[in-house]
């Protein structure tokens, strides 16, 4: 068991939500065994706030039951892997009262390293003050924000001409600043007025240039809205454009 605790910044997250789930979510436990051991989401970390997920650790399923009583007031401890090597030991969960189940809120920000985080080593300390461990029980993602703005021009146009939209992709940095994103595929959709579903219109596989910017020409025939996304990768988030642009077809 690994009592030293190192530190590798403070933390905070909320998974992406929406059509664009980011592409690598939330890993199943290395140890099928200890696959409902303990449960832990994604998360996304913001620029002025620390997003919270609560950890629950269910000690029948690591392999221990505590139903009748616990040695100490801190029975279970959660050690945790950092993407750039530290460790992160959480302590003070709170017990369910059958004993069972343990939960603690786990609150992550744009200082805390993104990418890939372990569940490496879940401790148990029973009523007859024994220790017991569950090792590699997991893994999780911390993604900083993104975000994209759109565009069009002209905004009014006749059946099958073409209109210009230009963005631009950026990533929230540790320091809270946002700065452009480059080389990541935008994907454009554009929606009919009056519907519901979006339809995929350009891929920008290349993704967005020079500061994050993109610009693509498409032609419509119809009245209705564009938006550009970003689907996400293994340390940023998925978003899409927060100005929707709509296109109004000229007589």
């Amino acid at each position: 068991m690994v009592r030293a605790l190192v530190l590798a910044g403070s933390v905070a997250v909320a998974a992406a939500a929406g059509l664009f789930t980011p592409q690598v979510s939330a890993e199943a436990p290395h140890n099928a065994a200890a696959a409902p051991c303990v449960a832990v989401g994604d998360y996304t970390t913001y620029a002025t706030r620390a997003t919270t997920h609560t950890i629950t650790v269910t000690t029948t399923a690591c392999g221990y039951d505590l139903a009748n009583g616990y040695f100490d007031s801190d029975p279970v401890w959660v050690e945790l892997g950092t993407p750039m090597g530290g460790t992160l030991l959480l302590r003070g969960f709170t017990g369910s009262q059958d004993g069972v189940t343990f939960t603690r809120t786990l609150a992550l920000d744009r200082a805390d390293p993104p990418g890939r985080w372990t569940v490496d080593d879940v401790v148990v300390h029973d009523v007859n003050d024994s220790w017991h461990e569950s090792y590699g029980v997991g893994a999780f993602w911390v993604r900083r924000a993104t975000h994209v703005s759109l565009t069009a021009s002209p905004g009014t146009v006749r059946p099958g001409q073409l209109v210009t939209l230009t963005g631009t992709l950026t990533r929230l940095t540790a320091t809270g600043r946002y700065v452009g994103a480059a080389g990541r595929p935008v994907h454009i959709q554009f929606r009919p007025q009056f519907t519901r579903v979006w339809q995929d219109r350009a891929e920008l596989p290349g993704g967005s240039g020079s500061g994050g910017s993109f610009r693509k020409a498409l032609t419509v025939v119809r009245s209705g809205t564009f938006r550009a996304c970003y689907r996400g990768g293994s340390w940023l988030a998925a978003s899409c454009g927060s100005a929707d642009v709509t296109v109004n077809l000229g007589g």
